[in-house]
């Protein structure tokens, strides 16, 4: 769908949905630490797991390419542990929001994904093209840091 809309507007929607995703985390995090008190850490996982995968297959159902499984088989194994990562991360943040509060555990997880983010577009980690660290990202991290220090600071 991106690849009808010019490339600038394509840019600019990118960032908007990427914004937007954001935002989508935070309420994500706070819905499932709120059902991890309701009914358990490990339980509140796998039910937003369960969820969520039977929200996949509706989708699979009308977009589901043809060829999908043939991609999958074609796929490097190691690609597949994003999803015990997912789990994880929802084990983690269903145990820590109630201890650390909503700002500072996202403020720990973004420091967190900003600085593998700075290393993988170093290197190009997982094929992706690298984007050498700069001053200007290197800034951005320090920023970030100093963030997360005021934030661990009010605690």
């Amino acid at each position: 769908m991106l690849w009808v809309v010019p490339l600038m507007t394509q840019r600019y929607l990118a960032v908007l949905l990427s914004l937007l995703s954001g935002f989508f985390i935070a309420v994500m995090v706070i819905l499932n630490a709120s059902l991890g008190r309701h009914i358990g850490i490990l339980e509140s996982s796998f039910v937003v797991h369960l969820v969520g995968t039977i929200v996949g297959m509706i989708l699979l159902v009308f977009f589901m390419p043809k060829n999908l499984l043939s991609q999958i088989g074609t796929a490097p194994k190691y690609l597949f542990g994003g999803g015990v990562l997912g789990v994880l991360i929802v084990l983690i943040a269903n145990a820590v929001v109630p201890k650390l509060g909503m700002v500072l555990t996202l403020g720990l997880f973004l420091t967190g994904q900003l600085l593998f983010a700075v290393i993988a577009d170093h290197f190009g980690l997982f094929h992706l093209p690298v984007y050498k660290v700069s001053w200007r990202r290197a800034w951005g991290l320090i920023s970030a840091f100093a963030g997360l220090l005021l934030l661990l600071s009010i605690q």
